[in-house]
């Protein structure tokens, strides 16, 4: 019996030693923390009041003042700034640079007071929106030019002087011919010819002008009446050397209006072995003269063995190319002509009988040598082309 009670008696120190411990742990830990008192932030019994200073346009600064103090009054004030009600990353300072993107975009500004115990969100003060941002102003002219003198032969470039202050980042023409904008013309050079000009029409070019964030800037040209292109026309004629008859060039202009005296030169053109271009020969200058009121005139010179294709140029006093013509071509010893004269050598030779096929002979290689000069200047290459424009 006591051997019973003693066990009896360990078994329930082993349970309170384990068993109750355990259980103890188990309560400490799921009791609840002592809760911590955390006092609520007060909130301003007045919001404040803000007011956006300065222009809103691009280039201009903005700046947020704040009119009337939130109560009670607080240390210092954040500000948040915005553009069409969406807040701008990164724009928390009282001043604000109004950039060329916030062109045509509405602003504002939030300021929130700052003071320790106090929910700033509940004395933040809006501030009206400003006007939309309006583009800045360029500083300065541009005008816009064309030649005195243009011809419907002529490529012309719009000449443009300006002092803006900002360098424009486009830049846009538009043509315009008897009051009507040509389509697709937007550059500043216009090919006359490619553009079906006659002569008669009333041409001007209007310029635009601009930058991101500016005002753009126009400009018109004086109005220039397009005159006919000029006719070049070149004969091959025998002409009077002083020491006999030669091959010469007879030039003849027409239309070549408001020009001055201008120049006469011959340039030769010719292929080179293994090569995909030709070669431009230094121009000859011929001469010079001077178109009378009509506009018309005439020039003669000698003949210039150049080879290859021979090329007329009439060149105004500021360089300008006024009108070009090629009457014919240069060469060597023609085939045809060489190929005719064998073929006689041999109906010769066949005959044995030369002495009365001689004057026959003598007349054959007349006319091919005629032939061979018409070939060079005659139907061949029409020595009357009329006018390149």
């Amino acid at each position: 019996m006591r051997t019973r009670a003693l066990a009896a008696s360990l078994v329930v120190v082993v349970a309170t030693l384990f068993g109750g411990a355990s259980n103890a742990a188990s309560a400490e830990e799921s009791a609840p923390s002592p809760a911590v008192e955390v006092s609520a932030a007060s909130a301003f019994t007045s919001p404040a009041a803000v007011e956006i200073e300065g222009v809103a346009q691009v280039g201009e600064v903005l700046t947020a003042v704040v009119t009337t103090d939130a109560v009670p009054l607080p240390d210092s004030y954040t500000y948040q700034w915005f553009a069409d009600d969406y807040e701008i990353e990164g724009a928390t300072e009282q001043t604000f640079p109004v950039e060329a993107w916030y062109r045509d975009v509405s602003l504002a500004v939030v300021a929130t007071p700052v003071l320790d115990g106090y929910d700033g969100a509940s004395g933040a003060g809006p501030s009206l929106p400003t006007d939309a941002v309006a583009p800045a102003l360029y500083t300065g002219i541009m005008i816009v030019s064309l030649p005195d003198t243009i011809r419907a032969s002529d490529v012309i470039t719009a000449t443009l002087d300006s002092d803006l202050a900002l360098e424009p980042d486009h830049l846009e023409y538009t043509w315009i011919v008897d009051g009507e904008p040509i389509d697709d013309g937007w550059e500043g050079t216009l090919d006359l010819v490619q553009s079906g000009f006659q002569g008669g029409e009333e041409l001007a070019v209007f310029a635009h002008a601009g930058a991101l964030g500016y005002e753009p800037v126009f400009a018109t040209s004086q109005t220039v009446t397009v005159l006919p292109a000029p006719i070049l026309t070149v004969d091959v004629v025998n002409l009077d050397t002083g020491i006999g008859i030669g091959v010469g060039l007879e030039v003849a202009g027409e239309r070549f209006l408001h020009t001055g005296p201008v120049t006469i030169e011959i340039q030769g053109e010719h292929a080179v072995p293994g090569e995909w271009e030709s070669v431009f020969d230094d121009p000859i200058v011929l001469g010079t003269v001077t178109p009378d009121v009509d506009g018309n005139f005439r020039f003669d010179a000698p003949l210039h063995s150049l080879p290859g294709a021979l090329n007329v140029r009439v060149i105004a006093a500021d360089g300008t190319l006024l009108a070009s013509e090629n009457p014919l071509f240069l060469f060597g010893e023609d085939p045809a002509e060489e190929s005719a004269a064998a073929a006689a050598g041999e109906r010769l030779a066949e005959s044995g009988d030369d002495a009365p096929l001689l004057p026959i002979a003598l007349i054959g290689f007349a006319l091919v040598a005629a032939g061979g000069f018409l070939l060079r200047f005659g139907k061949q290459y029409p020595p009357r082309l009329g006018s390149s424009r």
